[in-house]
């Protein structure tokens, strides 16, 4: 698993799922997925945010240069 911090005190984990790399964030302390921009490592507008869980697809190689960021 990836981890990253979007905003200061915020950890938020994203997490990869099978082989089309979809990923989603959850900030810690709630159930509330938030749009995640994994190529930028930040988070996108929460007005976007709805307790559905949001799935973005990134490229193998866009996964593998947010790894290296870490």
């Amino acid at each position: 698993m990836v981890t990253a911090t979007p905003t200061p005190g915020n950890e938020a984990t994203a997490l990869f799922q099978n082989a089309e790399a979809t990923a989603a964030v959850i900030v810690a302390g709630t159930s509330t997925p938030i749009p995640f921009n994994l190529v930028t490592a930040t988070p996108l507008p929460t007005e976007t945010a709805t307790p559905i869980l949001h799935c973005w697809k990134v490229s193998c190689r866009q996964q593998n240069q947010f790894q290296q960021l870490q």
